[in-house]
Parts: structure tokens; sequence; C-alpha cells
């Protein structure tokens, strides 16, 4: 008869209906619950146990960490905990550990997978605003296939769990294995395998991954022609004792007990980048396998927050991680370099203002003011940036404003610590910036400059957050290694580092690109 009816009031974490339209899950006060459509009521069916996202570190509410579909039978949802995956009774009753707790056993990640006609991948909806569960309903009555991630070894993989039994495992290696896809007709999945130096071809196995065979062998000629570097894991610990990686890329040609000069970049977790192939691309940040065939090690450590304190926090993760570098007898302490791009801009920005552990900085359409970020506009969506500051990635806390917390909010401002500033740096940005607006980047080199700071302004017009033109892309590139080339290896510095480029004839005169003045006439 057209007649609505409230569920529930202020929700902002649900997780859909099921297949039959029977029930509706949502998360409420930390604990997940059922909503059945025909009698209206409302079960807890998380049997006391937590299915919420720890490992998240803003100040919202916290989603669950994924839905993985709902049972073929009608009866149960899926869900995951940091590890292991769980079956829930939709009317409410005991859960069940469907992984047999292998997965927080071993710190293997379990997830569910879906081979339907040309779908699949590691599936389950992630428990947001709306978020959902896989398509198809699953059947626990025949083997579930899920995917495996080891959360601090980055090996990768697939295994199969038996009605009632524990996951066995169909495929495991040191390297990323990506989302297969399945055959409509035929017992054949595809999909990719890669690590830092193997190029993710495409392999073809039955649907169980046995003995999988290489179908493409694209771009070969960038491992024959190009010097290659390596990847290892670095395992360290920030000032709170939490247990964190990065990934840390070898020089080609790398000869154990050499120290070389270092580049670090990072946003928030990279350690999971750990075996992404490195195509070296143009755009605006860095790229592992260029700066590691040039004699550079790269370091790409993880961060975690504290409400309140973004900058503080980068601070304190990305020194430990190079203190455990320098530890380890890879880096030459007088030569570490530093980059970080848009969010990562704003951390190297604050981290400029905070250490002279680094040599050189870069930072690329970085926030730099939190009090005037708080209130400018994101051009791109059209929000202002005030979600964004208080609970989304800034994370200065649900309340805290410029207003409420202005202290907090200048102690986080690399602009407000610029006087602190002893280390040469560089900022990128692009005059059409819609997500974090280009005043941000001509503040923090205002203020620099008005400090007497060492530092440089590249402003590219009419270029948005990422830039878009291939030669703009291509400039950035080569001034960024002549940069980092020169503070950490030595090199002489071109002209437009030591003259610098009138607006006027910016583009117009390539040798100062190089390190000869020209002869005047």
């Amino acid at each position: 008869d057209g007649t609505r009816t409230l569920i529930e009031p202020g929700l902002s974490r649900t997780m859909g209906f099921s297949p039959d339209g029977k029930w509706f899950l949502y998360l409420k006060a930390g604990r997940v619950y059922s909503y059945e459509m025909a009698t209206e009521k409302k079960t807890t069916l998380d049997g006391g146990k937590s299915f919420v996202n720890a490992e998240d570190d803003h100040d919202y509410e916290k989603p669950v960490y994924g839905v993985g579909g709902f049972t073929s039978d009608g009866t149960s949802v899926l869900l995951y905990d940091r590890y292991d995956v769980w079956a829930l009774p939709l009317a409410g009753g005991p859960t069940t550990n469907v992984t047999k707790g292998q997965g927080a056993k071993q710190e293997v990640r379990y997830r569910v997978v879906q081979l339907g006609r040309g779908a699949a991948g590691r599936g389950g909806g992630g428990g947001g605003r709306g978020g959902g569960a896989a398509p198809e309903p699953i059947d626990l009555s025949k083997p579930l296939l899920v995917s495996t991630f080891g959360e601090y070894t980055k090996k990768s993989g697939y295994a199969e769990v038996a009605p009632g039994g524990a996951p066995v495992s169909l495929i495991w290696a040191d390297k990323s294995i990506g989302s297969p896809v399945a055959a409509e007709k035929a017992d054949r999945v595809i999909f990719t395998q890669q690590t830092f130096n193997e190029y993710p071809n495409y392999w073809l196995s039955d649907k169980r991954f046995t003995a999988p065979r290489q179908m493409t062998d694209a771009a070969p000629e960038l491992l024959k022609e190009f010097a290659w570097g390596s990847k290892k894991l670095i395992d360290y610990k920030n000032s709170r004792g939490q247990r964190l990686q990065a990934t840390l890329t070898l020089p080609a040609g790398y000869e154990p007990g050499k120290k070389y000069p270092m580049l670090v970049y990072f946003y928030e977790l990279m350690s999971d980048t750990h075996h992404t192939f490195s195509f070296p691309v143009y755009d605006d940040r860095p790229h592992m396998s260029t700066y590691a065939s040039n004699g550079y090690l790269v370091l790409q450590p993880d961060v975690r927050y504290v409400i309140g304190r973004p900058g503080s926090s980068a601070v304190d993760c990305v020194t430990s991680a190079v203190k455990q570098v320098i530890a380890l007898g890879y880096a030459d302490p007088a030569r570490i370099g530093l980059q970080g791009h848009s969010w990562g801009g704003y951390q190297s920005s604050f981290i400029v203002t905070q250490t002279n552990m680094f040599a050189a900085v870069v930072t690329g359409a970085p926030p730099t003011d939190l009090m005037s970020f708080y209130g400018t506009l994101y051009r791109s969506s059209g929000n202002i940036q005030q979600g964004i500051t208080e609970v989304g990635q800034v994370r200065m806390g649900t309340g805290a404003t410029p207003w409420s917390a202005k202290e907090l909010y200048e102690s986080q401002s690399p602009v407000h610590n610029a006087p602190k500033i002893t280390t040469p740096f560089m900022i990128l940005h692009g005059t059409a910036d819609g997500s974090v607006d280009y005043g941000q980047g001509v503040e923090f080199y205002a203020a620099a400059r008005r400090l007497g700071k060492q530092v440089i302004l590249l402003s590219y017009p009419d270029e948005a957050h990422h830039m878009g033109r291939k030669e703009n892309q291509k400039d950035f590139q080569v001034r960024m290694r002549q940069f980092f080339d020169h503070y950490l290896k030595g090199a002489p510095a071109p002209l437009w580092m030591t003259e610098g480029v009138p607006q006027t004839r910016k583009g117009q005169d390539p040798t100062v690109m190089t390190t000869i003045k020209k002869t005047e006439k």
C-alpha cells in the first residue's frame, strides 16, 4: 500500500538486502543486526563477537571488515573478521567460523571468491554506507573458494574450503596473484601473477589452479633492456609499539654492505604494494623501477594515525622506518630524500618542518594550512573540506574545528611550523587543482620564502590534482630527478634550480634544464 516503515534512525553503516529480499543487514553501535522484512523483527547476529574493522583509524563509525555473501538456503550471511570467514544465521543463533580459525592462526586473510561468468575477484562488499555482498547466493554444501593473503608475508593465492572442513591451499606463492576470471563453458580460469620484477602476465589453469601455464609474455624488453631492482620487506615499530612494515626496493646490482642514497615515498599503508610490478611511467610521483635502475633505494613505509595528530603520526612512522633501514645497513643516512603527493604531500610538507633527517624533500599538491584548508572547496566534488578534515583522511577528530581546536590545528599545519624548516624542498602544484586548492601550495611557498628557506615552486598552469599533460609529466619527472640527484648524489645543479625561471619564460628556454650557462652575446 506504499506505507513506509522506519527500520532504524541515523544509520551510517548498512550492508544491504539478502538476495531474496527477506532480510536487511546493518551495523549499529558496533553490533551487526538483521531486520526481517515480513515481521519487522530486529535481531543481533554477531554472538558478541566484533566484526568491525579495528584497523580503520578514522574518527567515524567504523565499518565491518566485509560481507562475503548470503547462503543459497537463505538462512545465513557470511561476514569477515580480520582474517577469517564466519557464517551468521539471519534469524540469530550460534555463529560458525567457516575457515576454522586458520586465518587468525596463520595471519592470513581469507575472503570469499565467486567464479561466475566473466566475473571473479577477491569478493565481498566492504560493509560501508549501502555496502553489499557478493552477487550470487553461496551454497555451503559445496566447496567454497577463498582468496588468501599473508598480512605480513605478502604471499597470496587461493584455497578451497570443503563443507565442515579447514581451508586447503590450491595455489600459494610469494607473488601477487590476481583475480581469476572463469570461462563460461569450460573448467578454466585465467589470472595474473606479478612481483616487482615479474610482469603481470596472464596464466591459465583449471578452476582448482592445477598446473598453471603462462599465456602471455608482455613487454619482455623492460626486464631485458633496463637494469631492474629487487624487493625486501622491512619490519619495524613506531614509538607507540605498533607493528608496521615497509617495502624496500633495492637498486639494480645491489651490493650487500654498501650504503646507498634512498628516496622515501609514502601515502598511508604502502607495504601491501610489495609485489606490485613497477611500470616506469610518467606522472607526478616517483617510480620505484626508475630510481632503482639509477642506483637508489626506495622505501615505502606504512603509516598509522592518532586522531588529531595526523602530521605527528606521519613523522613518527616514517622516521621509525628510515631509522630501521639505516640500522640494517642499507641506507646512507646523509643521503635520504622524501616525496609525497596529495595526502602524502601534506605529510611530507609537515615532516620537512619537524626533522633534519632528510637531505631534500619534494611535496606535491599539498594541504599545508589546515586552518584555511578547512574552509576551501573540494571543487572536483563541490564539497567543503570540513568533513575530510574532521573525520575523513585528515583525521583531526569529530567536532574538532579551527575554532574549537585552534592550537591543535596550528600544531599540525606545515605553514605554522615553517620557521623550523632546515631542509631544501620543492613544491609541485597545478593551478587548476580541484582537490587541494592551488593556494595551499602558494601559501607554503610564500611562508618559506619570507622566512629565508630553500624552496622551489613548480607551478603548472591549468593542471589538475594529478597532471594530465604528458609534456608536464615528463617535465616534472626530469626536474624531480635532477633535484634529488643534486642533493642525494652530488650532481651539479641545473640552471633552473640555481637561477630560477621567470613566469614569462616558462617552457621557452630548454637550456635551463642543463648545468651549462648560455654564453652572452
